[in-house]
């Protein structure tokens, strides 16, 4: 055998053996997706609790159903731009609500609204009664990191930081905020 045949033999060999473990690392990752989709279904098909009696453990929190009541915060809501729908261009209204007996404000995603620029949109247009009981599911800030939107534009903002939101309404938060159902 020549050289070359033993060289190409050798590459051939080493690669069957990489392609052998990132199938078994591919397998291994739909375990773990079918595991983590199963929790959330669990979570999202149980009986909604008081957002209050959540625990304070953000992860046990995470896709929980929950009921919220409150007073909704108008002048104070955020707008995550750069959303899209079905490849319509769009942003969240996320809406801060207070809960009476506490100074924590929750932020309440309260849906995609289209919007033609990804970023602007008529807010009065899409505000409901001040008080409001909310049902929908828990969910988590992005990591903070430094503002995704200059402080001259004071509601909009690219992604849910708590950091950031909390710079931008001004008001201690909750842990993680609800996503209106």
């Amino acid at each position: 055998m020549s050289r070359r045949s033993i060289v190409f033999c050798a590459f051939a060999v080493l690669a069957a053996a990489l392609f052998v473990r990132l199938g078994f690392w591919q397998l291994a990752r739909l375990r773990a997706k079918v595991q983590r989709n199963a929790v959330i279904a669990a979570q999202q098909g149980s009986q909604p609790v008081q957002f209050a009696s959540l625990p304070a453990d953000t992860t046990a929190a995470r896709y929980r159903r929950a009921v919220l009541t409150g007073v909704f915060d108008y002048e104070r809501e955020l707008v995550v731009s750069g959303r899209t729908r079905q490849g319509s261009p769009g942003v969240d209204l996320v809406t801060p609500m207070r809960v009476s007996g506490t100074d924590t404000v929750v932020l309440v995603n309260r849906g995609w609204v289209y919007s033609p620029n990804a970023a602007a949109v008529d807010r009065a247009r899409w505000r409901e009664r001040d008080s409001a009981t909310v049902t929908g599911y828990v969910e988590l800030y992005a990591p903070d990191a430094p503002p995704t939107t200059p402080a001259a534009v004071p509601r909009i903002v690219r992604r849910l930081s708590r950091g950031e939101a909390a710079s931008r309404i001004h008001a201690p938060l909750a842990p993680y905020y609800l996503v209106a159902t």
